[in-house]
């Protein structure tokens, strides 16, 4: 009942503004004479939702420390999530470390405690990691790897209101807007604009916040693997200390730490007398904060033992001077060289040698979403992770920078000089894509060359730079502000000024309807009027404040949505959250037993007045995933699920149970 009541309200609110506040034009449309020599008000002419204070406290929210779990796991904040291999709870200790899968760089290493750690170190968003253990010979073990989510808003159950979604779990908001629709006979193509709290992916073109999509088509770059660094530091001069009757020797070498995490690995050579260099492992290597030690095989012969070290970045191995292996005393390391070393390609593809293949290869998409090919000693690319599993996806070198990806379903992407090209559904070409020297999308053409323009301030003509007499900011230099649909119709884009920086504050489309957007001093999003009050209020004034407000609290969350009035000045409805609090206690009482009983609880509860009972949405969630165990309405209707590494079954509001099967792959 409470539900009816509250989709009653909505109701009231568009039937309100549209017979109450376009009432007066109505009679315009009898008459087709009428209605030409009445054209709709400009909407602009409203003028954009004022912008408010931002408070004190914390401008984003933190989001709850994730748990990646082994051997395949992932996690949504990318600050220090909690690593956990279930095969080494009985194992007291063991080094530990997480390697940057496309660029193969170690980002953090530690020691693990009964199969538990945590990673300190900040992760990127929307990348791949591997995790390996080192045996007690000094060789490392893969034992899994994790992704980190492309973007934390989107996960755990959102609640709707006023157009915008609000996560349960973060507290973090999105909304977005669709272009229109460049129509074809197999669907045609669209762009979509998002913008999200948080948002950490800065796109060319866009205002803080804001991503871009085209449609169809998933992908929008590709990256090659290269070195974070052009240069990386020569190792030092290794000190090796043999002992008396022993063959072997204790090496110790001096590495900054900061250097060392740009080293993929580390070799070891030793020459005896005038001999070869000849390769030789290190048993125990040990990066410390210093730099590197272990033992090395240095049995006595003619001429003495000499050793040297070599540095692994990007498949180039810089080394290090050598030095003799002595007898006695202990181990003290020489001065550091601190000359670095140029690798020859970095910053451009693989190092392995001039016109070979990268060694890895990196898909983003335009949700910043990743998926990671590494290539194999076979020279072949295989997907060792990403957002989008499937045995089938392919990635291809075609030549002269250009390569294919193939998904599963049958949909091809091509890529030239890093940025989509065309995308193909099947053989059949669905879209294609053209960007400018800056990376931005200029333009998207359907499968019959209907075409999709972005227009850009600086470059392009902008409409709304004549705005400014309504409140509204020129378009920044290099800023998104408007598109030209194939029909002879057009999107225009304006600007306010948020914070330190200018935001959008009105999308306006064909036929004199837009959505607005305001905004805080600290450059969030405070506030959105739909379409048809905006278009209502070029009318009539009043219907400028039929907006959705925001109240964030002091930690970044949103603490409040206030639905817009069914009529200027009316009652409104108003949303509620009680958040989740995850703690490590939580990570590990989940790990051990992923049962119903240590899933955590969100609460949703809107509230339209004195009138009316507050009505709650309660969510059961697993504390690592966030995937809703259970949610129960405001009737006490429940949705469940069981979940282990894929969906089990469902059960609906009526007790229907669905349960689902997987084949090997």
């Amino acid at each position: 009942m409470r539900i009816r009541v509250h989709r009653s309200t909505a109701l009231t609110a568009c039937t309100a503004l549209a017979a109450g506040l376009l009432g007066p034009v109505a009679p315009a449309v009898v008459g087709m004479a009428t209605a030409s020599a009445s054209p709709l008000p400009a909407i602009e002419s409203v003028g954009p939702i004022p912008t408010v204070g931002g408070g004190s406290g914390t401008i984003w929210p933190t989001l709850p420390a994730g748990l990646a779990q082994m051997p395949r796991g992932g996690v949504v904040s990318p600050e220090s999530p909690y690593l956990s291999v279930p095969s080494l709870r009985s194992t007291a200790e063991i080094p530990v470390r997480v390697v940057d899968v496309s660029r193969q760089l170690e980002v953090w290493s530690g020691p693990l405690v009964a199969g538990w750690t945590r990673i300190g170190a900040t992760l990127i968003t929307a990348r791949e990691y591997r995790v390996e253990v080192q045996r007690a010979t000094g060789d490392w073990m893969s034992v899994g790897g994790f992704s980190v989510a492309p973007r934390g808003a989107g996960a755990g159950p959102s609640i709707s209101a006023g157009g915008m979604m609000v996560a349960a779990v973060s507290g973090q908001v999105t909304t977005s807007w669709e272009s229109e629709k460049a129509i074809g006979p197999a669907g045609g193509a669209s762009v979509a604009l998002s913008w999200a709290s948080n948002s950490a992916t800065a796109v060319p073109g866009l205002p803080t916040g804001w991503q871009l999509a085209a449609s169809p088509g998933q992908w929008a770059r590709l990256t090659e693997s290269t070195a974070d660094e052009t240069a990386v530091l020569r190792p030092g001069t290794p000190v090796a200390v043999r002992a008396a009757g022993s063959t072997s020797a204790a090496v110790s070498l001096a590495y900054p730490r900061r250097a060392n995490l740009q080293v993929s690995r580390w070799v070891a050579q030793r020459r005896i007398g005038n001999g070869p260099w000849v390769t030789v492992p290190v048993t125990g290597l040990r990066r410390t904060a210093t730099g590197i030690t272990g033992r090395v095989n240095a049995p006595r012969g003619g001429g003495g033992v000499a050793l040297r070290f070599g540095a692994v970045a990007e498949e180039t191995t810089v080394w290090g001077p050598a030095s003799a292996v002595v007898a006695g005393g202990s181990v003290v390391p020489f001065p550091l060289s601190q000359s670095p070393v140029a690798l020859a390609g970095a910053g451009v593809r693989s190092l392995i040698t001039p016109g070979d293949l990268p060694a890895s290869v990196r898909l983003t998409g335009w949700d910043s979403s990743q998926l990671t090919f590494t290539r194999n000693a076979l020279g072949v690319y295989e997907q060792t992770g990403g957002a989008v599993s499937g045995y089938a996806n392919s990635i291809t070198w075609i030549g002269n920078e250009t390569w294919e990806f193939t998904d599963s379903d049958g949909g091809t992407t091509r890529f030239v000089n890093g940025r989509a090209a065309r995308f193909t559904a099947k053989g059949a070409r669905a879209a294609q894509y053209t960007f400018d020297a800056a990376g931005r999308l200029v333009s998207l053409a359907n499968e019959i060359d209907r075409v999709i323009s972005l227009r850009y301030a600086g470059s392009d003509t902008c409409a709304s730079a004549g705005w400014t007499g309504y409140g509204f900011v020129a378009p920044p230099t290099g800023m998104l502000c408007g598109l030209d649909y194939p029909d002879g119709s057009g999107t225009e884009i304006g600007y306010v000024t948020a914070g330190a920086s200018a935001q959008i504050a009105l999308i306006k489309d064909p036929g004199e309807v837009g959505s607005s957007y305001g905004w805080d001093a600290l450059g969030r999003l405070s506030a959105t009027r739909s379409p048809l009050a905006t278009s209502a209020a070029a009318a009539d004034v009043t219907a400028a404040d039929v907006v959705t407000r925001l109240h964030y609290d002091g930690t970044g969350r949103v603490a409040e949505v206030v639905d817009a009035p069914a009529t200027p000045g009316g009652p409104t409805a108003r949303h509620t959250f009680d958040y989740p609090s995850i703690s490590e206690d939580d990570l590990r009482d989940w790990d051990a037993s992923p049962t119903a009983a240590n899933a955590v609880t969100a609460r949703g509860t809107t509230d339209a007045g004195d009138s009316y009972v507050p009505m709650s949405t309660v969510y059961q969630l697993d504390p690592v995933t966030w995937r809703v165990l259970s949610s129960t309405d405001p009737a006490g209707l429940t949705v469940s699920a069981s979940t282990g590494p894929t969906l089990r079954s469902t059960t609906d509001k009526a007790g229907r149970v669905t349960t689902y099967g997987y084949d090997d792959l």
